[in-house]
């Protein structure tokens, strides 16, 4: 029978918040090797389009996966790009940024009105 692939893509290029981007990253079945470091950031997601959350996340992140060819492979990232990294991970095991914050009252924010760009 068929195998079960937990997959995610990844594309931070050109995000002025990530000056040395990985590139495409396409994860197959990714699994968090080593995380250091502390960070609350704000997130926004688009299964949750009307607010933006502070989330906690690690600053240094490993985490090894297969790419398309069925390749093992490791990506080492930071600060940004390992918050995406991790936000598209969790979403593989049915988290939201709901879930990660500390206070639904304090830590959530109804995102401001962007039809005006």
């Amino acid at each position: 029978m068929g195998e079960l692939w937990r997959t995610c893509f990844i594309d931070c290029t050109g995000h002025p918040k990530v000056p040395d981007p990985h590139g495409p990253l396409v994860l197959v079945n990714p699994v968090l090797l080593h995380h250091s470091g502390a960070e609350v950031g704000r997130e926004g997601c688009l299964s949750l389009p009307e607010i933006t959350a502070n989330v906690e996340r690690p600053v240094e992140i490993a985490v090894a996966f297969h790419d398309v060819e069925g390749d093992r492979q490791e990506v080492e990232a930071s600060g940004f790009e390992a918050r995406v990294i991790l936000h598209e991970m969790d979403h593989l095991d049915g988290v939201l940024i709901l879930d990660r914050v500390r206070s639904l009252a304090l830590d959530v924010f109804a995102r401001k009105n962007r039809s005006s760009r």
